[in-house]
């Protein structure tokens, strides 16, 4: 399977608003777009980069459940909310011919340090 970064960040905005409300996230496989195998195996990614924090009980994705969002995944989400920052991460890791999860994260906390510092003309 190959990542996409536009699931990878779907999905983790999701399950950031989904926690918002004080519940615990709901595993849905159904994303525009996406065959329920490809969401499946992103969220399992996403699981195994350290980014969610999700129970896995035999196979299959009804039994897949998050329970919330780890400090690797805050990172990314803080680093990527800006929709100008995430296209340059896109951009930048498709110049450098991809890159995992951690890869995009790091990326997009470059971006966004380089634009606080020309925000506040403090070098971080």
């Amino acid at each position: 399977m190959q990542i996409d970064p536009d699931l990878i960040r779907k999905i983790m905005l999701d399950l950031e608003k989904e926690h918002r409300g004080g519940t615990q996230a709901i595993f849905n496989s159904d994303v525009e777009g996406y065959s329920s195998d490809d969401v499946v195996g992103h969220y399992y990614h996403l699981i195994e980069s350290e980014f969610i924090d999700a129970s896995v009980t035999g196979s299959g994705d009804l039994n897949l459940k998050p329970r919330g969002i780890l400090p690797k995944g805050h990172d990314f989400l803080t680093a990527v909310r800006d929709e100008k920052i995430w296209n340059r991460t896109k951009d930048g890791a498709l110049k450098a011919g991809g890159g995992t999860v951690d890869l995009l994260r790091d990326l997009a906390k470059g971006y966004l340090k380089k634009k606080i510092e020309e925000s506040t003309g403090i070098d971080l």
